[in-house]
């Protein structure tokens, strides 16, 4: 499966936010950028394919699947970050786990 994978542009800002925070941030536009495909089973494994650990986990992807700013490495997701699926499901990691934010989606005015 196919997941797409956006970091929040400011970590302090959505760290320790509820999910309906996450997704109004997320939906705003600018709070988040996409950073590429990430190729997995599941959520989980998209979380431990997108961690620096060894080394950075973009030279383990194909560069196509990476956004061209991200080609030369960022930082580790983490917990405010969001991952969509092939559904275009929302999630948000969380402090355990991830959180479906899909239906807390703000109706825009």
């Amino acid at each position: 499966m196919m997941f797409r994978l956006y970091h929040a542009k400011n970590l302090r800002e959505v760290s320790f936010a509820s999910s309906e925070e996450i997704s109004a941030l997320f939906h705003l536009g600018d709070n988040y950028e996409f950073v590429g495909y990430i190729d997995a089973a599941n959520l989980e494994e998209v979380y431990m394919k997108t961690q620096n650990i060894d080394e950075a986990w973009t030279s383990k992807i194909e560069a196509s699947q990476l956004s061209l700013s991200k080609r030369a490495g960022c930082r580790s997701t983490s917990m405010g970050d969001v991952i969509l699926d092939d559904d275009s499901s929302e999630y948000a990691v969380a402090s355990f786990g991830f959180d479906n934010i899909t239906s807390t989606r703000v109706a825009k005015s």
